[in-house]
């Protein structure tokens, strides 16, 4: 009688674990942190960047205001073409953090 009650329980527990499902989910969440904190660092380089070209451009200004020749070593123009690109990225790797916060997986 004992391998009757074994074998019941057996199946028993078969059905029960007939009814479990699983998910699969993917583990990108790591990924997408380790992202946002390299856009972030990325960010945070092109914003010091950019302000040390803001400063460097003004203080060509005050010296030739000045009548101080000076040697820089881009013009203006291409100082404040660096500073639109720079800025333009900035604002591109923003939206993108942005989306990227959105996200839930």
């Amino acid at each position: 009688m004992s391998c009757a009650q074994e074998t019941i329980s057996t199946l028993q527990f078969a059905q029960r674990a007939k009814k479990v499902q699983n998910s699969a989910v993917p583990n990108i969440e790591s990924v997408q942190a380790a992202t946002v904190a390299e856009l972030r660092a990325q960010v945070l380089t092109l914003t010091q960047e950019l302000e040390a070209a803001r400063k460097l451009a003004q203080a060509a200004k005050r010296l030739s205001a000045s009548g101080i020749e000076t040697q820089v070593p881009a013009p203006a123009t291409e100082l404040e073409a660096a500073d639109n690109v720079s800025i333009d990225r900035m604002a591109a790797l923003e939206r993108l953090l942005f989306n990227l916060s959105l996200i839930h997986i």
